[in-house]
C-alpha cells in the first residue's frame, strides 16, 4: 500500500483509496495501474513502483504468522520448495533474502526486471525447467486466481492459501484451502502422507 501511495504522489495523482487498491495486491503492476484510471500513464506508473520497491518497499514486508515453522517442517519431510512470483526476479531473491527464507528454498523465479505485466504462467513453467521437477510430483500453493491458472497450465495441483490477498471466488478448483501456515502443513500432510514419496 505504501508503494501505491508513493507512486500516485510521484504523478500527482489522487489516491484511489485502499479498499480499490487492496483486491489488485499480487497482480501484474500494469494490469493493478490501468485497473486504477492511469490510462497510457499506467506503465510509468509501475516503474514508479518498481524504483520504489527495490529502493526500500522490499524491506517493509512481514511474513505471515507460521510461515518459517511451516517451511522448516516441510523441508523435514522431504519438500523441495521454492517461490515463483510475478515481481522481477532478482527482487524476490531480495525479498526471499530479507525475510530469512532463502536457506529454506531451491530456487527464486520471477519475471524480467523491465517486464511489467509478467504472465505467471510462463514463470511457473520456467520455474519447473530450472528446477527439473516433474509436474506430476509438484503441488502448487498460491492465492490469487493467477496462481490458480498458472498450476493449471503445468497441470500442477493448486492449494489455495486463504491468509493471502486472493477472494474465495479465486481459490474454486483447489484440491484444498489452507488458513494458515501450520493448515498447510497439515493439509499437504493429509494428501500426501508419505511427503514427496507420495507421488511414487
Amino acid at each position: 500500500m505504501a508503494g501505491f501511495r508513493h507512486v500516485f504522489g510521484m504523478m500527482e495523482l489522487p489516491f484511489p483509496g485502499a479498499e480499490r487498491i487492496a483486491p489488485l495486491i499480487g497482480r501484474p503492476l500494469l494490469e493493478c495501474f490501468q485497473a486504477l484510471g492511469c490510462g497510457p500513464a499506467s506503465p510509468q506508473a509501475a516503474g514508479h513502483f518498481q524504483e520504489f520497491f527495490i529502493a526500500r518497499g522490499f524491506a517493509e514486508g512481514r511474513l505471515y504468522d507460521g510461515v518459517l515453522d511451516c517451511l522448516a517442517g516441510l523441508r523435514m519431510d522431504g519438500w523441495g520448495l521454492a517461490l515463483a512470483s510475478a515481481k522481477p526476479e532478482g527482487v524476490v531473491r531480495l525479498v526471499a533474502q530479507d525475510l530469512g527464507l532463502l536457506p529454506y528454498l531451491d530456487g527464486c523465479y520471477g519475471c524480467a526486471p523491465s517486464d511489467v505485466n509478467p504472465d505467471k504462467r510462463l514463470i511457473v513453467a520456467d520455474a519447473l525447467r530450472g528446477l527439473a521437477w516433474d509436474p506430476a510430483c509438484t503441488v502448487f500453493i498460491g492465492d490469487r486466481d493467477q496462481d490458480r491458472n498458472a498450476a493449471a497450465a503445468s497441470g500442477l495441483p493448486f492449494l489455495a492459501a486463504a491468509w493471502g490477498f486472493g477472494s474465495p471466488d479465486e481459490h474454486i478448483g483447489a484440491f484444498a484451502i489452507a488458513d494458515s501456515p501450520l493448515h498447510l502443513a497439515l493439509l499437504l500432510a493429509r494428501h500426501f502422507p508419505g511427503g514427496p514419496s507420495s507421488f511414487r
